[in-house]
């Protein structure tokens, strides 16, 4: 075994296992309800670490079907929990929220589309077409997180909302680990990386994910419940005619 694949291996154990610690985190202080589908989305991936590591060493075939089939769910649920994300962050601000989840709705059609036009361009069997149409949807899906990262930053200078809430921290997270994987997957097209080192860049943006996740809920856990947002009148006036806008 390479030094490679075994830090590959060390990292592909550590996050599950910080996660259940997050989990634990979340459910006794009461943060699973503020983000129910990120506290979802942490179970999830415990799951699907159980089960792959368990095929990884029973039967490639299933562990390669299994992987894919998760990757697939656990496309849908990033999307699912980056809309969290939005609705939480712009909860005080209805124009706003509803224009965030206008381009939102739309920018997830248009992946989808394009995963499913390059599954059916892809050539060779299905399940190679299968794997070209995730494959795309993967990197859309990393577009859409970086897209977050700088919306989250965005709205963080406008409505002065920081970055120790719960839901600010777990978009940072997503964002800064699509950040991660969109720059290793161009230098690979570059300088043509080997697969092992490719996959252990991943888990090692997926750790420091993980890791972002648990500072931010532990020191959002902390912070005063009565804080407030402080709202400039100019964010106010442009919340109130996007509500006009789409009454």
């Amino acid at each position: 075994m390479t030094l490679i694949v075994l830090a590959q291996r060390t990292l592909w154990i550590l996050a599950p296992s910080v996660q259940g610690l997050l989990i634990w985190k979340m459910w006794t202080r009461d943060l699973a309800r503020q983000v129910p589908c990120f506290f979802a989305y942490n179970v999830f991936h415990i799951i699907k670490f159980v089960l792959l590591f368990s095929l990884y060493h029973i039967s490639y075939t299933k562990y390669f079907y299994s992987y894919w089939g998760s990757e697939a769910v656990d496309a849908i649920l990033v999307l699912v929990v980056i809309q969290e994300i939005f609705s939480v962050c712009c909860q005080d601000y209805r124009g706003l929220e509803q224009l965030t989840m206008l381009i939102f709705r739309w920018s997830t059609l248009i992946l989808v589309g394009l995963a499913i036009l390059s599954a059916a361009a892809a050539p060779g069997v299905d399940s190679d077409r299968v794997v070209a149409g995730l494959i795309t949807m993967q990197r859309s899906v990393n577009f859409v997180q970086c897209g977050l990262l700088f919306l989250l930053v965005l709205i963080s200078r406008t409505t002065g909302l920081g970055f120790g809430s719960p839901a600010m921290g777990i978009g940072v997270g997503f964002g800064a680990m699509a950040s991660v994987i969109t720059v290793v997957m161009a230098v690979r097209g570059y300088l043509g990386i080997s697969t092992d080192l490719m996959s252990l860049a991943m888990a090692a943006a997926y750790n420091i994910a993980v890791a972002i996740w648990v500072v931010a809920l532990l020191y959002s856990s902390k912070a005063s419940s009565s804080e407030r947002l402080l709202t400039s009148s100019r964010v106010k006036d442009i919340d109130l005619s996007l509500r006009r806008i789409f009454e």
